[in-house]
């Protein structure tokens, strides 16, 4: 009997099930992590461009700028030393055999000018030099040239000698000459100047299997080309050179910051200028620009788009003398802070540099060495202690909200601690431009005493109901935009900064969503 009983259970409760076609869904409720970050001096500024104040209570930015070197390159690119040297078989050595090894008892001599442009060089010095050689002969066998550049002279004083060969027939053979270290006296005995004198003596080679006999009008031709060269020093006239030029400093940094107002205690800005070459010149600043996106200021002072002389270096044997001056631009003789508080991606710097600008005024002792060049650069020394006035910085978060769930309220939270001198405000935007709180969310500046010293941070807890429009493009995109607007505590102090203070945030969202299984 309860065998039927249990049997009987069993089948009603079969017969009960039917099978369910609906999704499953359930309401959940999880924090999404949005952006978290400590901000601070050096999250713009590398930390070996700030500098302690001598009294120690704050911070300055100082950085050079390289705007141009002018080097051995004033005259690496006139110096043209190819030449080409012709032996022609005197016709006497006609018709005569001539046994392997023997050597004729004449030279060949050559002399050789260079145009390198206004450019007249009494002496011309070279770390490395290396010519290619090419070698031409109608002779009907091996001959051995022993080439003298008489001009050219190594370290102790020997003037330089290479052997060099014609084809074992008729024909062209190559190879490469090494003159690294020597000096090369271009006066031909100081009459004349951009001169070599080349010598030559020929040999019927020992590889030759037989007598040679020479032909009327047989002839050689050595084709001599720079293959690499570094000047090390030249002495002469340089020439006189205008060089116009525009030099492009890009600050990434600051793409991110814009301000209503900006204002540095004792900016300061300078070219300066190291002249180590013997030369006179004359520089002109034709324009400084700054530029912020579409915006340009032109920097105005006393020295733009004037004359500024340059002395030449002075080398005493004993004793090298730089000729170096410094062009100051400061708060109170141009509008340096006007061009500061743009916060400029990029200045812009055009000038014109001439050599030389009375001529040969040395007497052909001007004077160049590669360690030495005339260099032109930009100083700048930014103390940070400032006053600002609604700087912008703005920047895209990227987060992952997923694809398989109903969003049906979100939360946003907002946790700040400041260590700044700054009341800071954030306002949250869609990336169409639609801002999500309507007010801003603000965190107060840091505690400071009468001198504006950081003495106690300040936090903030903030939230933000985000209406039901925001929801599906927060979903789609995945992206906000945060936008901090920063300023002082008055419009009348200059607040100073250390490399210890910081700006924490962190963004979280609340998210109460369903989420549903087919």
């Amino acid at each position: 009997m309860k065998n039927i009983y249990f049997i009987l259970i069993i089948a009603t409760i079969i017969s009960s099930c039917k099978k369910n076609r609906n999704s499953v869904s359930w309401n959940t409720f999880y924090k999404l992590p949005i952006s978290s970050d400590t901000l601070n001096l050096n999250s713009f500024i590398k930390q070996d461009k700030l500098y302690l104040s001598d009294d120690g209570t704050y911070l300055s930015f100082k950085d050079t700028f390289e705007l141009y070197e002018f080097g051995k390159d004033i005259i690496n690119q006139s110096i043209q030393l190819d030449f080409v040297d012709s032996i022609k078989i005197p016709s006497i050595l006609s018709g005569i055999q001539f046994s392997p090894g023997f050597q004729i008892p004449y030279q060949f001599t050559e002399s050789h000018y260079f145009d390198f442009s206004s450019i007249e060089l009494k002496e011309l010095q070279f770390d490395s030099l290396i010519f290619d050689y090419t070698v031409e002969s109608s002779i009907g066998g091996k001959i051995d040239i022993n080439l003298s550049i008489l001009d050219a002279l190594n370290p102790i004083g020997n003037n330089f000698n290479a052997l060099i060969s014609t084809p074992i027939s008729q024909g062209v053979s190559t190879g490469k000459l090494n003159l690294n270290g020597f000096k090369f006296d271009l006066t031909k005995n100081g009459t004349v100047f951009n001169h070599i004198s080349t010598l030559f003596t020929i040999g019927i080679s020992s590889d030759n299997t037989q007598d040679l006999v020479f032909q009327n009008n047989d002839y050689i031709v050595i084709k001599f080309e720079i293959s690499s060269l570094k000047i090390a020093s030249a002495l002469g006239y340089l020439g006189s050179e205008n060089i116009v030029d525009t030099t492009e400093i890009k600050i990434p940094f600051m793409e991110n910051l814009k301000s209503k107002n900006f204002e540095i205690n004792n900016s300061e800005f300078e070219i300066l200028i190291k002249n180590g070459i013997g030369i006179d010149a004359q520089l002109k600043l034709n324009k400084i620009d700054f530029k912020k996106e579409n915006q340009v200021v032109t920097l105005d002072h006393l020295s733009i788009n004037q004359n500024i002389n340059i002395n030449r270096a002075l080398d005493l044997g004993h004793d090298f003398q730089y000729s170096e001056m410094n062009i100051n631009f400061n708060n109170s003789n141009s509008n340096l802070p006007q061009l500061i508080s743009m916060f400029p991606e990029q200045i812009n710097i055009d000038y014109q540099l001439l050599t030389n600008p009375l001529g040969n005024q040395s007497g052909y002792n001007d004077f160049i060495y590669q360690q030495h060049p005339l260099s032109l650069d930009l100083s700048v020394d930014i103390p940070l202690k400032q006053n600002l006035d609604s700087i912008v910085f703005i920047d895209t978060l990227n987060y992952e909200l997923p694809k398989n769930i109903a969003v049906n309220d979100a939360l946003i939270k907002l946790d700040f601690t400041n260590e700044f001198p700054w009341k800071c405000c954030a306002y949250l935007k869609l990336m169409s431009g639609e801002t999500l709180n309507s007010s801003p969310i603000c965190i107060n500046h840091c505690q400071v005493d009468n001198l504006g010293n950081f003495v106690q941070a300040t936090n903030s807890i903030n939230e933000l109901d985000l209406d039901n429009d925001f929801l599906i493009e927060l979903q789609n995109d995945n992206r906000i935009i945060i936008e901090l607007v920063i300023s002082s505590p008055d419009s009348t102090n200059y607040f100073p900064i250390l490399g210890n203070q910081n700006l924490f945030y962190s963004i979280n969202m609340d998210i109460n969503s369903k989420i549903k299984l087919n």
